[in-house]
């Protein structure tokens, strides 16, 4: 491939210097951002494993699937964070804004070439639609949540990789062939980085056979073709990187197995592809009302007009784009660029609440900048000059009024992603806006009511956790928090139906009933406590319920109610001697509910079981449940 030539006084690197610091500064607001209630305290505040370059910390690194994710590359990332900067959020805000400004830099480095490739422009004029692309792509609002967001350091990370891959893979192709081996071994390194630092970046390979056919030209339209031995060469230099892919693939199915995961039903994924691949279109185009979480729908409905509308969007650019591809080979390859990485995350096997994302569109649609920027030097240049010599003086309005769009464009996209990156401040902020943005989000108004309850602004939580139960009456589980904040404000009485409603649905739910016998008890219903406490044990075994009321009385020791459970769970596991250690304890610090229970334990010996009230309920048919 030729590279184009930089004009005397105008370095290569200029443009991408140019747009890194412009983007930088643009998220320079992240900076002052703090932790939010979203993952931030999983994978950093309350997890000691990554703090440290020891045998200890690497050997985590390596083989943690913590939230479902094995990331030993960002882990490590994040251990130099906080070798430099302890638990100060700024230096993890500010490693973001660095990687982030860094691939702007890079999508204008490498777009150079490829647009002259494309084109056949001078080196001017191609790295104006490079630095278009790269500015564009670098501001847009889209990019906030990847950067603003401290676990999105695994988009940041993998793409600046990702993107220094592209870039040895471009440099071997020209190399001599000395030098090709040093740039494909560097091109492998990298992209193992980019993997090691998220696993969805695994179909590089499939996008750089779309750049092998156009603009590269290593590879025949025709992909019947492509076995012939002309074409051995790209295929050489693309089985290291597909090797990498492949454990990357592997190394994801691996943690994808430690976190609860759902098998899609066929109109769930047909649901989930179609809005997927119409939202980062429409809201590269139209920027607002963005949101931390879109959430999953329980059901996707096809009878409704929006939902069949996004589909054919997502179809009709497809059908187009593909019946186009002779007269149009670029638009080919950015779409399909598109596609190809947002398919690890519109797979059949699906992991968490969120049905798509804005973090989602970061690689994906890199190539739709670079059209984007082409398209706007394409249209600036072609209307600036006349069609004949002898048509008058070159005519210059066109060339302004697409630079005034262009410009437009970046000021807009800046100003958004300016404001955007407030709502990551704190959790407050963050769910108060996501409830703005998506407002039929059961889970963003949970959490937003989670935070106003632990602020004491209980008349606003009970608001919002109210429309959630509004939203999705099944949801029960919204009523332990509604009940938790009750009881905690001296609300007993009011707390216990909304206990006894989860219990009706959940009834193996051990810590909901031990929230119910809590509120009984503040309630002065200590015998009701006693033996609703004393039904949840045919849901679950002895020697699991002796380990987890263990865990509750170490936690909270001057608790009366785990302690009573304890008790319960010693003598239906035989263990009589504990149990009357557990009963002694229970009885300095509520002797009414020790009194109560001791009706329930033998007089000599755990192994026979006195009849009584808990009798039934711990055996029969309700323990199989």
């Amino acid at each position: 491939m030729s590279r184009s030539r930089a004009a005397p006084g105008r370095p290569e690197w200029a443009a991408p210097l140019v747009v890194a610091g412009a983007v930088g500064l643009v998220f320079l607001r992240s900076v002052s951002l703090g932790f939010v209630e979203f993952d931030d305290q999983h994978l950093v505040l309350e997890n000691p494993a990554f703090r440290g370059f020891g045998v200890r910390q690497l050997r985590w690194m390596l083989s943690t699937a913590l939230l479902g994710h094995h990331v030993p590359v960002t882990w490590l990332s994040f251990a130099a964070d906080y070798r430099i900067w302890g638990l100060r959020p700024e230096g993890y805000h500010l490693g973001n804004v660095v990687l982030h400004a860094m691939s702007a830099g890079l999508v204008v480095l490498l777009a150079m070439p490829l647009v002259a490739r494309a084109t056949g422009w001078p080196s001017g004029r191609s790295r104006l639609a490079a630095a278009v692309a790269g500015l564009l792509w670098g501001v847009h609002p889209l990019r906030v949540e990847a950067v603003s967001w401290i676990p999105g350091r695994r988009d940041v990370l993998s793409t600046t990789f990702l993107l220094l891959a592209l870039g040895a893979y471009l440099r071997a192709r020209e190399a001599t062939a000395g030098r090709r081996v040093g740039w494909r071994a560097a091109a492998t390194v990298a992209y193992a980085l980019a993997v090691g630092a998220k696993e969805v970046v695994m179909v590089f390979p499939a996008a750089l056979v779309l750049l092998e056919v156009y603009p590269l030209g290593g590879l025949p339209p025709d992909p019947l073709r492509w076995a012939g031995r002309p074409y051995r060469g790209v295929w050489t230099g693309l089985l290291p990187l597909l090797g990498v892919a492949g454990l990357g693939a592997a190394a994801g199915f691996w943690a994808a197995q430690h976190v609860p995961v759902r098998i899609l039903r066929p109109d769930e994924w047909l649901g989930q592809l179609a809005v997927t691949v119409w939202f980062h279109v429409w809201k590269t185009v139209v920027p607002l009302g963005l949101s931390p979480l879109y959430e999953f729908p329980d059901r996707f409905d096809w009878a409704a007009a929006p939902l069949r509308g996004r589909a054919l969007v997502a179809a009709g650019i497809s059908l187009a784009v593909a019946a186009g591809g002779r007269r149009w080979p670029a638009g080919v390859v950015a779409w399909g660029w598109y596609l190809a990485f947002l398919a690890p995350v519109t797979a059949t096997v699906h992991n968490g609440p969120q049905l798509t994302a804005d973090r989602y569109g970061y690689v994906p649609t890199l190539g739709l900048f670079v059209l984007a920027g082409v398209g706007a030097v394409h249209a600036a240049a072609r209307g600036s000059r006349p069609r004949l010599p002898a048509a008058g003086p070159v005519r210059r309005w066109p060339a302004l009024l697409v630079g005034t769009a262009v410009a437009a464009a970046v000021l807009i996209s800046a100003g958004l992603a300016w404001r955007q990156q407030g709502i990551w401040r704190d959790a407050g902020t963050l769910w108060a806006a996501a409830v703005r943005a998506t407002p039929a989000c059961v889970r963003c108004r949970v959490n937003h009511g989670n935070w106003l309850a632990a602020r004491n602004r209980v008349d606003e939580a009970l608001a919002e956790y109210g429309r959630a139960l509004e939203l999705a009456p099944d949801r029960v589980e919204v009523r332990t928090n509604i009940g938790l904040l009750l009881l905690r404000v001296g609300r007993a009485e009011e707390a216990i139906p909304e206990f006894e409603a989860v219990v009706a649905a959940l009834p193996a739910r051990v810590p909901v009933r031990v929230n119910l016998a809590r509120a009984l008890v503040a309630a002065g219903r200590r015998a009701e406590a006693v033996a609703r406490l004393e039904e949840g044990e045919g849901y679950v075994p002895a020697g699991t319920l002796v380990d987890f009321y263990r865990e509750l009385t170490r936690s909270q020791p001057d608790a009366p109610v785990p302690r009573l459970g304890l008790v319960q769970a010693y003598a239906r596991a035989g263990d009589c001697a504990r149990a009357r250690e557990a009963h002694a304890r229970l009885a300095e610090l509520d002797p009414e509910l020790a009194r109560l229970v001791a009706r329930r334990l033998p007089p000599v010996g755990c192994a026979g079981r006195p009849a009584g009230p808990g009798a039934s309920a711990r055996s029969g048919p309700r323990a199989g449940r």
